[in-house]
Order: structure tokens, then C-alpha cells, then sequence
């Protein structure tokens, strides 16, 4: 990126999943998050020609002691803009190979989803309406899940039930502000 003249530090402050801004409510970062990776997959299918193949590699993460299973949501929404998937491969890393941070470190494993593009997507990347109604409909997906079973991914740690349960109220906050929350960033805001 230096090479290229880019500025790094702008780059970092808005890459997608770089941000930290939701710190009361991590899953409108998820919201966010979601929303950005699919504008993502939506200007994939505008490059990819009929048929090709469109990969991804994300690991599972977690938000509030749940396990956020990336993967899922991408083949999933996917569907929505002309992406059909051909299979995920789940695949373990060696952790001697990777980066030394201690939070990187543990993560030791990945998933690719390979997705086909069946055809045009009917929507573009600009699309808030469509972008915010596909997160809805993820989110509340989530919401249900996490009703059932709280505390996905503990690693450990012992939160209380009441914590976990506070976790169902979050969500629904974050499912009540995705529009505003999945809103294309203009250049100016990027640079502020």
C-alpha cells in the first residue's frame, strides 16, 4: 500500500471488521460488518464473469461470548446477488506459520467458501434498502439462535447467565439500527 501511495492509517480506521466503534453494543459492529461484506460480494458478482468462481477465506470470530460463524452468513447471502454456493472447506492452521500476535494466535482455523455466480446481481453495492433488509434478516436469524443457546464461544471464561441473557437485548438493538448502521460511508466521512 505504500508503494501505491495509500495511506495505511486510513485504510486501517475503515477496513472492513477493523472498526471498534460500537463499544456499548458489539453486535451493531457485526451489523456493520455483515453489511460491508455484502456490498463486497455484490461488486464480486459485477467483475465475475458467468460461471466463475467467486472465494473467500474468514475465519469464526466471536462478539459477547458468541460465536459469530462468518462463513454461514456469507454462503447465505451470497444467494441474495447471484452467488450460488459450490461448497465450504473447513481447514485448520498451523499455528507455527502465522502471525505472533496472542489474539491472532487463537484462531487455528478457517473456512473457504467457494461461491459460483449463477447470474447478475439484481442490486448494486449502493443498494441501503436491499443491504439493510439482507442484515435484518441475518441478524434476526442470529437472534434466534442465540435465544436457544447462549454463550456459543466461552473459550474458558465464565460469564454469568444473566450476562449471556443481556446478550438477546443487545442483538435486538442492533437489529433496530442496522439502517443506520449499514450506511455507505461517503469519502468525506472516511477522512475525518
Amino acid at each position: 500500500m505504500l508503494w501505491l501511495g495509500m495511506d495505511l492509517e486510513l485504510f486501517k480506521k475503515h477496513e472492513i471488521g477493523g472498526h471498534s466503534h460500537f463499544i456499548t453494543n458489539r453486535f451493531r459492529l457485526l451489523s456493520e460488518y455483515l453489511g460491508d461484506m455484502l456490498r463486497s460480494m455484490i461488486e464480486m458478482n459485477r467483475v465475475l464473469k458467468k460461471d466463475k468462481l467467486c472465494v473467500i477465506v474468514v475465519g469464526n470470530s466471536s462478539v459477547e461470548y458468541e460465536l459469530i460463524e462468518s462463513h454461514i452468513f456469507f454462503a447465505e447471502m451470497g444467494k441474495n446477488v447471484g452467488l450460488q454456493p459450490v461448497k465450504t472447506i473447513f481447514r485448520n492452521i498451523d499455528k507455527t506459520k502465522k502471525y505472533t500476535s496472542a489474539d491472532v494466535g487463537k484462531i487455528d482455523d478457517e473456512y473457504i467458501v467457494v461461491m459460483q455466480k449463477v447470474k447478475n446481481s439484481e442490486v448494486t453495492a449502493d443498494d441501503d434498502d436491499f443491504v439493510s433488509e439482507a442484515v435484518r434478516k441475518q441478524m434476526i436469524r442470529f437472534s434466534e439462535q442465540i435465544k436457544n443457546i447462549q454463550g456459543t464461544s466461552i473459550r474458558g471464561r465464565k460469564p454469568t447467565k444473566e450476562r449471556l441473557l443481556k446478550n438477546i437485548d443487545k442483538i435486538s438493538e442492533a437489529i433496530e439500527t442496522i439502517p443506520k448502521d449499514i450506511k455507505i460511508k461517503k469519502l468525506k466521512e472516511l477522512t475525518k
